[in-house]
């Protein structure tokens, strides 16, 4: 059996792992962080990525909201 040190593959142990980054088109790097929230009664959660490239397709702003019924 061999024992595998991580820290001798990488050089900060507290980094993300490099398919964990990104980078926009600027060449700017950018993390990936994961999204959760709670709707009612639900918890809802999310790839932050995904979320985001869903919303630059198809994202429409549907009217402003002038009320809201309370509780």
């Amino acid at each position: 059996m061999s024992i595998i040190s991580f820290a001798a593959h990488r050089p900060d142990p507290n980094a993300p792992d490099a398919d964990c980054l990104r980078h926009d088109d600027a060449g700017q790097q950018m993390q990936l962080y994961a999204l959760s929230y709670r709707m009612g009664d639900a918890y809802w959660a999310a790839d932050a990525e995904a979320r985001v490239v869903a919303m630059r397709e198809s994202l429409m702003v549907d009217g402003q909201i002038v009320g809201a019924l309370t509780r």
